[in-house]
Protein backbone atom coordinates (compact mmCIF):
# COMPACT_ATOMS: atom_id res chain seq x y z
CA UNK A 1 0.00 0.00 0.00
CA UNK A 2 1.05 3.38 -1.17
CA UNK A 3 1.46 6.03 1.83
CA UNK A 4 -0.24 9.28 1.47
CA UNK A 5 3.33 10.83 1.46
CA UNK A 6 4.46 8.93 -1.25
CA UNK A 7 1.39 10.02 -3.45
CA UNK A 8 2.31 13.70 -3.05
CA UNK A 9 6.21 13.18 -3.67
CA UNK A 10 5.31 11.47 -7.07
CA UNK A 11 2.57 14.08 -7.89
CA UNK A 12 5.04 16.94 -7.32
CA UNK A 13 7.72 14.98 -9.97
CA UNK A 14 4.76 14.76 -12.36
CA UNK A 15 4.22 18.32 -11.79
CA UNK A 16 7.96 19.25 -11.82
CA UNK A 17 8.59 17.23 -15.19
CA UNK A 18 5.57 18.43 -17.09
CA UNK A 19 6.70 22.27 -16.12
CA UNK A 20 10.22 20.66 -17.18
CA UNK A 21 8.71 19.63 -20.70
CA UNK A 22 6.61 23.00 -21.43
CA UNK A 23 9.90 25.29 -20.51
CA UNK A 24 12.42 22.65 -22.78
CA UNK A 25 9.26 22.92 -25.45
CA UNK A 26 9.59 25.92 -26.41
CA UNK A 27 13.36 26.62 -26.25
CA UNK A 28 15.82 25.98 -29.20
CA UNK A 29 17.00 22.41 -29.66
CA UNK A 30 20.99 22.05 -28.96
CA UNK A 31 23.13 21.98 -32.41
CA UNK A 32 25.41 19.73 -33.64
CA UNK A 33 27.56 20.57 -36.77
CA UNK A 34 28.71 18.29 -39.36
CA UNK A 35 31.79 18.66 -41.63
CA UNK A 36 31.33 17.72 -45.23
CA UNK A 37 34.76 17.04 -46.73
CA UNK A 38 34.59 16.91 -50.56
CA UNK A 39 36.56 15.94 -52.91
CA UNK A 40 36.38 15.49 -56.90
CA UNK A 41 38.79 14.39 -58.65
CA UNK A 42 39.78 15.76 -62.62
CA UNK A 43 39.17 13.75 -65.43
CA UNK A 44 39.88 9.86 -65.45
CA UNK A 45 41.35 8.19 -68.64
CA UNK A 46 40.17 4.69 -68.56
CA UNK A 47 42.77 1.96 -68.61
CA UNK A 48 39.69 0.00 -69.97
CA UNK A 49 38.37 1.44 -73.25
CA UNK A 50 34.77 0.46 -73.03
CA UNK A 51 34.68 2.60 -69.96
CA UNK A 52 33.63 6.32 -70.39
CA UNK A 53 36.36 8.81 -68.56
CA UNK A 54 34.82 10.26 -65.82
CA UNK A 55 35.37 11.33 -62.36
CA UNK A 56 35.76 9.88 -58.74
CA UNK A 57 33.58 11.80 -56.20
CA UNK A 58 34.26 11.35 -52.28
CA UNK A 59 32.74 12.72 -49.32
CA UNK A 60 33.57 12.45 -45.75
CA UNK A 61 31.28 13.58 -42.75
CA UNK A 62 32.95 14.25 -39.50
CA UNK A 63 31.43 15.74 -36.05
CA UNK A 64 34.36 17.58 -35.76
CA UNK A 65 37.20 19.18 -37.88
CA UNK A 66 39.37 17.46 -39.50
CA UNK A 67 43.49 17.89 -38.50
CA UNK A 68 46.53 17.93 -39.99
CA UNK A 69 48.22 15.20 -38.14
CA UNK A 70 48.97 12.60 -40.51
CA UNK A 71 47.63 9.78 -38.74
CA UNK A 72 44.47 7.89 -39.90
CA UNK A 73 41.38 9.65 -38.56
CA UNK A 74 39.23 7.05 -39.85
CA UNK A 75 37.49 6.14 -36.96
CA UNK A 76 35.55 9.32 -36.30
CA UNK A 77 33.90 9.55 -39.41
CA UNK A 78 31.93 8.40 -42.52
CA UNK A 79 33.07 8.33 -46.62
CA UNK A 80 31.42 7.61 -49.38
CA UNK A 81 32.76 7.35 -52.88
CA UNK A 82 31.62 6.70 -56.07
CA UNK A 83 33.21 6.63 -59.89
CA UNK A 84 32.16 6.58 -63.56
CA UNK A 85 28.66 7.89 -62.75
CA UNK A 86 27.95 5.95 -60.00
CA UNK A 87 28.70 2.56 -61.63
CA UNK A 88 31.46 2.22 -58.97
CA UNK A 89 30.43 2.63 -55.32
CA UNK A 90 31.94 2.04 -51.80
CA UNK A 91 31.06 3.22 -48.25
CA UNK A 92 32.29 3.20 -45.05
CA UNK A 93 31.64 2.02 -42.04
CA UNK A 94 29.23 -0.72 -43.19
CA UNK A 95 26.87 -3.20 -40.67
CA UNK A 96 29.16 -5.94 -38.97
CA UNK A 97 27.39 -9.41 -40.15
CA UNK A 98 25.55 -11.09 -38.25
CA UNK A 99 26.73 -14.87 -37.14
CA UNK A 100 25.18 -18.10 -36.60
CA UNK A 101 26.82 -21.28 -34.41
CA UNK A 102 26.52 -24.35 -36.93
CA UNK A 103 27.95 -27.58 -36.70
CA UNK A 104 31.71 -27.40 -38.63
CA UNK A 105 31.10 -28.51 -42.34
CA UNK A 106 34.49 -30.07 -42.37
CA UNK A 107 34.18 -32.16 -39.13
CA UNK A 108 34.89 -35.96 -39.81
CA UNK A 109 32.32 -36.53 -36.64
CA UNK A 110 29.38 -38.72 -37.47
CA UNK A 111 26.50 -37.24 -37.10
CA UNK A 112 25.46 -38.63 -33.89
CA UNK A 113 28.50 -37.38 -32.03
CA UNK A 114 27.51 -33.88 -30.12
CA UNK A 115 30.24 -31.88 -32.08
CA UNK A 116 30.10 -28.03 -30.48
CA UNK A 117 28.88 -25.63 -33.09
CA UNK A 118 31.74 -22.92 -34.54
CA UNK A 119 30.18 -19.44 -35.31
CA UNK A 120 30.14 -18.61 -38.73
CA UNK A 121 29.14 -15.24 -40.39
CA UNK A 122 25.76 -15.33 -42.69
CA UNK A 123 26.50 -14.65 -46.11
CA UNK A 124 25.88 -12.38 -48.24
CA UNK A 125 28.05 -9.44 -46.10
CA UNK A 126 30.48 -6.89 -46.76
CA UNK A 127 33.00 -5.29 -44.97
CA UNK A 128 34.66 -1.85 -45.40
CA UNK A 129 38.52 -0.73 -44.98
CA UNK A 130 39.28 3.20 -44.87
CA UNK A 131 42.28 5.28 -44.52
CA UNK A 132 42.06 9.19 -43.96
CA UNK A 133 45.45 10.89 -43.44
CA UNK A 134 45.34 14.91 -43.57
CA UNK A 135 49.17 15.90 -43.76
CA UNK A 136 48.69 19.68 -44.14
CA UNK A 137 46.03 21.92 -44.34
CA UNK A 138 45.60 25.50 -45.97
CA UNK A 139 43.98 28.45 -44.32
CA UNK A 140 40.70 27.25 -45.33
CA UNK A 141 41.02 23.83 -42.76
CA UNK A 142 41.31 22.26 -46.87
CA UNK A 143 43.82 19.13 -47.20
CA UNK A 144 46.79 20.21 -49.32
CA UNK A 145 48.32 16.84 -49.06
CA UNK A 146 46.18 13.59 -47.91
CA UNK A 147 45.73 9.70 -48.49
CA UNK A 148 42.78 8.92 -48.96
CA UNK A 149 41.27 5.89 -49.60
CA UNK A 150 37.99 3.37 -49.13
CA UNK A 151 37.75 -0.31 -49.51
CA UNK A 152 34.24 -2.38 -50.31
CA UNK A 153 34.75 -5.72 -49.91
CA UNK A 154 31.64 -8.38 -50.44
CA UNK A 155 31.40 -12.35 -49.36
CA UNK A 156 29.15 -14.13 -51.21
CA UNK A 157 30.54 -17.66 -49.04
CA UNK A 158 33.58 -18.54 -47.70
CA UNK A 159 35.40 -18.76 -51.10
CA UNK A 160 33.85 -15.80 -53.62
CA UNK A 161 34.96 -12.12 -52.70
CA UNK A 162 34.93 -8.84 -54.70
CA UNK A 163 34.62 -5.61 -54.65
CA UNK A 164 35.90 -2.14 -54.87
CA UNK A 165 38.92 0.18 -53.99
CA UNK A 166 38.64 3.78 -54.74
CA UNK A 167 41.03 6.37 -53.28
CA UNK A 168 42.99 9.86 -53.67
CA UNK A 169 46.19 10.65 -52.96
CA UNK A 170 48.02 14.32 -53.64
CA UNK A 171 49.81 17.29 -52.65
CA UNK A 172 49.60 20.28 -53.93
CA UNK A 173 52.43 22.00 -53.81
CA UNK A 174 54.25 19.66 -56.17
CA UNK A 175 50.94 19.05 -58.81
CA UNK A 176 51.70 15.45 -57.78
CA UNK A 177 49.26 12.42 -56.64
CA UNK A 178 47.01 9.62 -57.55
CA UNK A 179 43.61 8.92 -57.94
CA UNK A 180 42.48 5.13 -58.27
CA UNK A 181 39.56 3.14 -58.87
CA UNK A 182 39.85 -0.48 -59.18
CA UNK A 183 38.30 -3.83 -58.56
CA UNK A 184 39.37 -6.35 -55.96
CA UNK A 185 39.37 -10.24 -55.95
CA UNK A 186 41.18 -13.25 -55.31
CA UNK A 187 43.61 -12.31 -57.89
CA UNK A 188 44.31 -8.68 -56.01
CA UNK A 189 43.86 -5.38 -57.34
CA UNK A 190 42.76 -4.79 -60.67
CA UNK A 191 43.00 -0.62 -61.67
CA UNK A 192 40.05 -0.03 -63.54
CA UNK A 193 40.55 3.64 -64.32
CA UNK A 194 43.03 6.24 -62.84
CA UNK A 195 44.77 9.68 -63.23
CA UNK A 196 48.37 10.75 -62.24
CA UNK A 197 50.08 13.99 -61.10
CA UNK A 198 46.55 16.29 -61.60
CA UNK A 199 44.64 16.05 -58.01
CA UNK A 200 41.50 17.55 -57.97
CA UNK A 201 39.75 19.62 -55.96
CA UNK A 202 38.21 19.71 -52.13
CA UNK A 203 35.44 21.65 -50.50
CA UNK A 204 33.84 21.68 -47.09
CA UNK A 205 30.46 22.33 -46.05
CA UNK A 206 28.78 22.60 -42.62
CA UNK A 207 25.66 22.08 -41.92
CA UNK A 208 23.76 21.62 -37.94
CA UNK A 209 22.16 19.03 -36.78
CA UNK A 210 19.55 19.34 -34.32
CA UNK A 211 19.53 17.24 -31.47
CA UNK A 212 17.30 16.93 -28.47
CA UNK A 213 18.49 18.74 -25.06
CA UNK A 214 19.30 15.79 -22.09
CA UNK A 215 17.22 17.86 -19.72
CA UNK A 216 14.04 17.22 -21.79
CA UNK A 217 14.86 13.33 -22.02
CA UNK A 218 15.72 13.64 -18.30
CA UNK A 219 11.75 15.13 -17.70
CA UNK A 220 10.14 12.74 -20.02
CA UNK A 221 11.83 9.81 -18.17
CA UNK A 222 10.28 11.30 -14.95
CA UNK A 223 7.19 11.98 -15.98
CA UNK A 224 6.48 8.53 -17.38
CA UNK A 225 7.49 7.02 -14.05
CA UNK A 226 5.45 9.15 -12.20
CA UNK A 227 2.48 7.97 -14.59
CA UNK A 228 3.45 4.12 -14.24
CA UNK A 229 3.39 4.79 -10.25
CA UNK A 230 0.29 6.41 -10.53
CA UNK A 231 -1.14 3.28 -12.67
CA UNK A 232 -0.09 0.81 -9.92
CA UNK A 233 -1.75 2.58 -7.29
CA UNK A 234 -5.35 2.86 -9.10
CA UNK A 235 -4.73 -1.11 -9.79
Amino acid sequence: MISDHARRCFRRIASGASYLLILLASSPLIAGPIYQYTYKSNRFEPDNPELTANFLTLTIRSPTRLIGSGSSQAGNVGLSVYGNAGEFAASYPVPPPTYECIRPPFTEAPPWIDVPCEYFPVYPYSRAYAEVDFFSLDENGLPTSWNVSVSEIGYADWRAFGGTLLGTIGDLDVRGGFDILAGVGRSGVIPIMSVDNNPGQWSLAITDIDTPPTASLVALGLLCLAWRQNRIRKG
